[in-house]
């Protein structure tokens, strides 16, 4: 049979609700519909789950092919109401006779044996060391780590170029604990790197969005904007207050740009506008400041936007920038991983589902 007519199943399931029940029927399934059973692969994440796996379907088996009422169960359970005593005997000598040759194991020891079979096609030595992964992914990042940053581990271009990837990734705060900061920068974000290894997805805001943000749009003039709107607030006659909080926003977004500190004073005003962006797009915006209810018209709604969104859009462009700065560290740090740890056959278990998908 075609890998279309057999078709795919999903399993979703908590601890002890029968998933081994299932997998084995399946596995039965299979070979009831002319699979055979060393074309299967059955993979699980423990040798005692695969047991476990292998021990229902001959269990299973047994039962079917001794009792015509267990014939009738199984073949309804795995939807082939046609299979009879006799075809679940003919599938059980199949399945003995094979037992040299079936897959049933863990997820483990079949993506190693894959790796064994292939290490050239992989750009790994055939005779590689496979690191315990328990305690060995920290051990392997402080080992590149200390090799990139020592006299002899990599030359000079080389760690200039990684610690100015490190600096855009974190906006200048290396100053303490840089070895710390960067192993858990490299724990955190190095799996997404295995999985989207291409540059030009990292910090592109039209890999992002499918049409473009409305914070992304150009806000003007911001200062210019700031002083109109304070004008208009003036004019309304707001509270000594109010209007102290109104210009303390306004000089703090005018002085906001990249890599500046967000001011805890602005909070307050930054709260209100943002908790009924519709409205204030809508140009018609009312909220309560100091208990005191205010509606803003629909210039001042504009104005105030045009804060919030330069704003915003400053924001968006660090983050932008710092995720491109952390595919850099990621994209330097496997390339000495690659030469110190790969090249010389030492890998974890996640290295080989890196190659084996990369």
């Amino acid at each position: 049979m075609t890998a279309a007519q057999i078709g795919h199943k999903a399993i979703s399931a908590s601890a002890g609700s029968g998933k081994t029940f299932q997998l084995a029927h399946r596995y039965i399934e299979l070979m009831a519909r002319g699979v055979e059973p060393d074309r299967i692969i059955a993979l699980t994440f423990s040798r005692k789950a695969a047991g476990e796996v292998f021990d229902s379907v001959v269990r299973y088996l047994c039962r079917a092919a001794s009792s015509p009422e267990a014939a009738l169960r199984t073949a309804a359970l795995i939807e082939k109401p046609d299979t009879g005593q006799r075809d679940f005997l003919q599938i059980l000598r199949g399945l003995l006779e094979s037992l040299h040759r079936l897959h049933i194991g863990t997820l483990d020891s079949f993506t190693v044996g894959v790796a064994k079979t292939f290490p050239l096609e992989l750009g790994i030595p055939p005779r590689f060391q496979l690191l315990g992964e328990e305690g060995a992914a920290g051990g392997v990042r402080q080992e590149v780590l200390a090799r990139v940053f020592s006299q002899r581990g990599a030359n000079q271009d080389g760690r200039s170029t990684f610690l100015q990837a490190y600096k855009q990734a974190t906006f200048g705060r290396e100053e303490k604990g840089l070895e710390g900061q960067l192993d858990g920068l490299i724990k955190e974000k190095r799996g997404c790197y295995q999985v989207l290894p291409e540059a030009g997805a990292w910090g592109r805001e039209d890999r992002i969005w499918a049409s473009a943000s409305p914070w992304w749009k150009d806000p003007g003039d911001v200062e210019a904007a700031a002083a109109r709107l304070l004008d208009l607030l003036q004019q309304v006659g707001l509270s000594d207050g109010a209007m102290q909080r109104w210009r303390t926003f306004a000089d703090a977004v005018c002085r906001f740009g990249i890599g500046s500190t967000w001011p805890a004073a602005v909070n307050y005003l930054f709260e209100k506008l943002s908790e009924d962006i519709g409205s204030l797009r809508a140009g018609d915006l009312s909220f309560k400041m100091d208990r005191s209810p205010l509606r803003l018209s629909l210039e001042e709604c504009r104005l105030a936007l045009a804060l919030m969104a330069h704003v915003m859009r400053t924001e968006i462009t660090v983050a932008l920038q710092r995720t491109q700065g952390i595919y850099s560290v990621l994209d330097l740090y496997e390339g000495f991983y690659d030469a110190i740890m790969r090249s010389h056959g030492r890998l974890t278990f996640t290295d080989i589902q890196y190659l084996l998908t990369a």
